[in-house]
């Protein structure tokens, strides 16, 4: 083994043992698609942003890479910013939406999944045409201002009370929060009961 490659050894390993102690994932590469650009990360897929031009989105399960199947758990930060799109529908595979995901963008609709437990800081900050979410039992944690600024935006809850993992600042516009058995669906769409 060369002489110059063994000095910078041991630097190596302290990095990778920093890189590990830190939570920097050795596995990460960057991928696009005709419609997304996503990262992996310690085996699973984070969709990075939406190269489409479709109004109507569906977010895909799986991501292949060199003939290798990857499960997309997460949506990552800035993904559908300021993004031209009506409807999003995330799959049951994602457990994570990163701050500034839908920022600023033109949803109306987003279908969330059951499986979700993170929504980042202002992950739907500025999306003045949402209607409506629906948060599963699932949702621990939602960063500050997650929905600030949605003007039209009435939220719907599987939960009787705020989880204590929700940040003081969730709903800093005060939309209405309608819990558990305040609320109900009507032609597929949540509605306030009567």
């Amino acid at each position: 083994m060369n002489k110059n490659l063994l000095k910078y050894l041991p630097l190596l390993l302290v990095v990778c043992v920093a890189a590990v102690i830190v939570g920097v994932s050795l596995d990460y590469s960057f991928i696009s698609s005709k419609y997304y650009s996503f990262k992996i990360v310690n085996g699973n897929a984070e969709i990075t942003e939406y190269n489409g031009s479709k109004k109507n989105v569906t977010v895909p399960e799986h991501v292949e890479r060199n003939n290798k199947e990857y499960t997309v758990t997460s949506i990552g930060e800035y993904a559908f910013w300021c993004c031209d799109v009506k409807k999003v529908e995330i799959p049951e595979t994602v457990v994570s939406i990163g701050s500034y995901a839908f920022r600023g963008s033109t949803i109306q609709e987003i279908i969330l999944p059951k499986t979700l437990k993170y929504i980042g800081s202002y992950t739907f900050s500025y999306c003045e045409n949402l209607e409506y979410v629906v948060l599963s039992n699932a949702v621990e944690i939602i960063g500050n201002e997650a929905f600030a600024k949605c003007d039209n935006l009435s939220i719907y809850c599987d939960f009787e009370s705020v989880p204590n993992g929700f940040d003081e600042s969730w709903n800093i516009d005060n939309n209405p929060v309608y819990l558990a058995g305040e609320w109900e669906y009507v032609s597929g769409v949540p509605q306030p009961i009567k």
